[in-house]
């Protein structure tokens, strides 16, 4: 029954993804990436919002009561934006291209959350948010992968 259970979630937590994509993408959002792989895990959405870059984290909870991010998942955002956020620099750097988001303020991440039942998501807007500043400490300290 457990295996079912975890199916069933993870189908749902797919089509909460897929339906928060349309509704961005109806705000003018560009969805750059779904589920992009980096090596500190997987990002479920990579989009341009019109001022930059912003990785959005769906949460879908049968419940009305939505936990924050536990330490670790948040680690595990703040690292990978940072892993996408040097590697869009480098390829910035070597391309013509005028139309990429410019990255001089930072990579923004969202969360939005989906509650069961219900078809309204609610957006936390700059749920965590990262400094130039920040990126340049981190590059420096831990190496660029």
């Amino acid at each position: 029954m457990k295996r079912k259970s975890a199916l069933r979630s993870r189908q749902f937590g797919r089509w909460a993804e897929r339906y928060v994509a349309i509704r961005l993408r109806c705000r003018g959002w560009q969805i750059l990436a779904k589920n992009l792989k980096t090596p500190y895990g997987e990002v479920d959405l990579l989009c341009n919002d019109g001022r930059g870059l912003v990785v959005v984290e769906v949460k879908y909870r049968s419940s009305h009561q939505f936990p924050s991010l536990r330490g670790d998942q948040q680690r595990r955002l703040e690292r990978a934006a940072c892993w996408i956020q040097l590697r869009e620099r480098r390829l910035k750097k070597h391309s013509p291209q005028k139309n990429r988001a410019d990255l001089h303020s930072g990579i923004r991440i969202d969360l939005v959350e989906i509650r069961g039942g219900g078809m309204f998501p609610r957006f936390s807007r700059r749920a965590l948010s990262f400094s130039e500043m920040t990126y340049r400490d981190k590059e420096r300290d831990e190496g660029v992968r």
